[in-house]
């Protein structure tokens, strides 16, 4: 290959790549695929050009592996069922391919780059109804973040907690049980209530794979709906997850959803019922009934009586 063609090459790469990039964590799904693709073809011409150059395939396993990423949002966004499912099809393409470009160079700079993409082959794998890949990349996926989890660091142990997360959103697409695993992903992010995770949304450095705040909040949701229907047995457990959620959809700091925070707080009163804490649940139905006005330090300052009511449970 003309040198002016392998730098012709490389700069298209680049440039398609950073733009694809922009694109997807704008929201623009479709035209951010069309771009990732016009990467994903110069780095496939430069790797038939030279395929011993690692440097190549490490950025054409990442690219591939960005491609699945935003086909996964295309297939989610999509109206039309058969280009959604065309869409996860081929994402099982792309992450099959990064994985094993990625597997080629040896042991990874970043152990958990191949988990990663296993969920999200997981993923695709659920959507188009095929439950034992699913449910094998997902264990597998988790096996690696566990084994490269380390106690009481953050980083590691978000990340791991994002991993069981979407491995119960697999498993709940599968028709399995996904109580275990939402209930660790819980426990996992109530650890780390830090300002990193409420604010990293802020900065647009948002893939499937990141932690953040509101995807705890939306896990701890889902924790409580796999506990119910409401009942006083479960309802310390699900009205401790609805709160920490209540509070981190009002909270300023996340982009608040405060409408996702009222259908909480209505959430709560039923479980609080269940309970017989039929004053408590006033309270709570009093903050809903703000709407979307509903302010923040009202929905923290429910806690207290929460707390006391299930210290006396």
């Amino acid at each position: 290959m003309r040198r002016s063609r392998y730098e012709e090459l490389v700069r298209a790469a680049d440039y398609h790549g950073e733009g694809s990039a922009r694109l997807y964590l704008a929201g623009e799904y479709a035209n951010a695929l069309i771009g990732c693709g016009h990467s994903v073809d110069a780095l496939e011409a430069l790797h038939r050009n030279d395929r011993s150059d690692r440097r190549i395939v490490d950025v054409l396993a990442d690219r591939l592996r960005d491609r699945a990423e935003i086909r996964r949002e295309v297939g989610r966004t999509s109206a039309d069922p058969a280009e959604a499912a065309e869409q996860y099809r081929l994402g099982i393409a792309d992450t099959t391919r990064a994985i094993a470009l990625r597997e080629s160079l040896g042991p990874p700079e970043y152990p958990l780059w191949v988990p990663n993409v296993r969920l999200q082959r997981a993923e695709f794998h659920a959507h188009l109804g095929a439950a034992e890949p699913a449910r094998a990349d997902a264990a597998a996926a988790v096996a690696g973040h566990r084994e490269h989890r380390t106690a009481g660091d953050e980083d590691t142990e978000t990340l791991m907690a994002v991993a069981l997360a979407r491995q119960a959103e697999v498993l709940a697409l599968i028709g399995s049980p996904a109580l275990e695993a939402r209930r660790e992903a819980v426990t996992l992010y109530r650890a780390y209530d830090s300002q990193g995770l409420r604010t990293r949304h802020q900065h647009g450095l948002i893939w499937s794979s990141t932690p953040t705040w509101p995807r705890y909040c939306a896990t701890a949701v889902d924790l409580a709906r796999d506990l119910g229907p409401p009942n006083a047995d479960h309802a310390p457990e699900a009205l401790l997850a609805l709160q920490d959620a209540a509070e981190g959809f009002a909270d300023p700091s996340t982009g608040p959803d405060r409408w996702a925070t009222y259908r909480t707080l209505r959430q709560q009163v039923r479980w609080l019922g269940e309970l017989g804490a039929d004053a408590l649940a006033a309270a709570y139905l009093a903050v809903a009934a703000a709407g979307a006005h509903v302010d923040p330090a009202d929905v923290r300052a429910l806690r207290p009586g929460l707390d006391r009511l299930l210290a006396a449970t």
